[in-house]
C-alpha cells in the first residue's frame, strides 16, 4: 500500500532591525569560560592571576562584556550558553543591522527560521511595521539554522517591533510524504514560487520534527478518516457488490479516490493519491461468498473422489493466510456438496467415499461446519 500526502507550508519573509550574534570561533572566550572555578564561577582575581598586569577594573570590564554576551551571570555563575562555548569554542559575535529573515510556524515542521542573513548595516524607520507576525523574536534566544548554523537575537521588546518592517512576498514549501506499508516517512520538501532561495536550507535540511513522523500511525489516522471507520488497521472491510474478481484474488485495490483534505494533528493533509490497499470483507456473510468462491476455483482444479477431509483441506486452503481466516466460514453440508451436479460423474465423486467409508459417516460428519472446529487430522475425516 502506498499513501502520497502534501501540506502547504508559509515561509514568513521579513526584514528587521536588530542586533543578532552568530556563533564563530572565540578561543578567548572559550579560554574565559572554562577559567570557572569548582563552583562554576568565573571571578575578577582568576583573570588577574591569569593576565599578570590586568588591572582590576579591566578585569572587570572583561567580566561586564562575558555577561553582556550571556557567558556569564549576573553574580558570575558561567551560564548554559558559556558551559556551550568553553566546550565548543564558539560564542556568539554580536553584529548590529538589518537582517532578513524567513521563518516558519507550521504545525508540522513547529516554528524555527530557515535562512537570517545581515543584508545593511543602516537602520530605517519602521512605517509598516507587522502587528499579527506569527514568528516572535526572544531577546537571548539562541535560534538553530537548518544548515547547522546558530545565532542568537540579542534585542527585544519594544524597540524589536517597532522596527520590524518591510515585509517580503511569501514563499510556499511543499510537503509531500509517502506512506509504504510499515517503512518510514519519506518526507520531501520543495519550494515554490518566487523566492525560492530562501527556502533552500529548510529544503535541504528538514527539521527533526518533520523526519519523525511515523509510518504506521499516518497510514491508520488517514484510513480511519479516508474510509469512515471501515478500515481495520491492516486492511480495508469491503462489501462484496463492490469487489472486483481480481480484488478478490489479490485481496488487494488498487486505487481508492482521494477524498477531501483531512486534518490530523492540526495538519491539514491533501491526500494525492491512495493505492495497493489491503482489503478484507466487512461481514461473515461476504467472508462466506468469499471463500466459496475460492473453494469453487479450488475444487475445479481436483479429479477424482471428493471425501469429506478433501472438501474441508479445500475450504482450509482456500482462506488460511488471508484476512478470511478470522471470520465464521463454514464448509457446507454434504447435501449440497451433491446437489451442486446432477452428473453420474459428480454423484460418483462426492457420494461414493460416504457409502463405501471402512466405517459408518456420523450424521454430524455430513452437516455443514466451521472451519474454526474442523480437526482436519481426526481419522473420520477421510469420509
Amino acid at each position: 500500500m502506498k499513501i502520497t500526502l502534501s501540506h502547504r507550508i508559509l515561509l514568513y519573509r521579513f526584514d528587521a532591525f536588530a542586533e543578532i550574534a552568530p556563533f564563530e570561533p572565540r578561543p578567548e572566550l572559550q579560554w574565559l569560560c572554562a577559567a570557572a572555578d569548582d563552583d562554576g564561577v568565573v571571578r575578577a582575581e582568576h583573570l588577574r592571576d591569569a593576565l599578570p598586569g590586568l588591572t582590576e577594573v579591566g578585569a572587570d570590564n572583561i567580566l561586564a562584556a562575558a555577561r553582556d554576551l550571556g557567558l556569564v551571570g549576573r553574580d558570575g555563575h558561567v551560564t548554559t550558553l558559556g558551559i556551550e562555548t568553553a566546550s565548543t569554542g564558539r560564542a556568539p559575535v554580536p553584529e548590529l543591522g538589518v537582517y532578513r529573515f524567513a521563518g516558519y510556524h507550521d504545525p508540522l515542521l513547529g516554528h524555527g527560521f530557515a535562512t537570517v542573513a545581515r543584508i545593511s548595516a543602516t537602520a530605517w524607520h519602521a512605517a509598516d511595521a507587522m502587528h499579527n507576525r506569527p514568528l516572535r523574536l526572544q531577546a537571548n534566544e539562541a535560534i538553530a539554522l537548518p544548515d547547522g548554523r546558530r545565532i542568537v537575537y540579542r534585542n527585544g521588546g519594544a524597540r524589536a517591533t517597532a522596527e520590524v518592517c518591510r515585509l517580503q512576498p511569501n514563499v510556499t514549501v511543499l510537503a509531500t510524504a509517502t506512506v509504504v506499508h510499515d517503512e518510514p516517512v519519506a518526507l520531501e520538501l520543495a519550494a515554490t514560487g518566487p523566492g525560492s532561495e530562501d527556502a533552500a536550507a529548510l529544503v535541504a535540511h528538514p527539521p527533526e520534527a518533520a523526519v519523525a513522523l511515523r509510518a504506521g500511525e499516518l497510514r491508520d489516522r488517514v484510513l480511519a478518516e479516508v474510509t469512515e471507520g471501515a478500515w481495520q488497521g491492516t486492511w480495508l472491510a469491503v462489501a462484496w457488490t463492490g469487489i472486483t474478481s481480481e480484488e478478490r484474488t489479490r485481496f488487494v485495490r488498487k486505487k481508492v479516490a482521494p477524498p477531501e483534505p483531512v486534518i490530523i494533528d492540526g495538519v491539514r493533509w491533501s491526500i494525492t493519491r491512495i493505492v495497493d490497499v489491503p482489503i478484507g470483507p466487512d461481514s461473515d456473510a461476504c467472508a462466506q461468498m468469499w471463500a466459496d468462491e475460492r473453494f469453487e476455483a479450488r475444487l475445479a482444479k481436483t479429479t477424482g473422489p471428493l471425501s469429506r477431509r478433501t472438501i474441508a483441506d479445500l475450504y482450509v486452503e482456500a482462506v488460511e493466510d488471508t484476512v478470511l481466516a478470522g471470520f465464521d466460514i463454514e464448509a457446507p453440508a454434504h447435501d449440497r456438496i451433491v446437489a451442486r451436479d446432477d452428473t453420474p460423474e459428480w454423484f460418483w465423486r462426492t457420494q461414493a467415499p460416504v457409502d463405501l467409508a471402512p466405517a459408518p459417516v456420523s450424521p454430524e460428519r455430513l452437516t455443514a461446519r466451521r472451519l474454526r472446529d474442523l480437526t482436519t487430522d481426526a481419522p473420520m475425516e477421510a469420509a
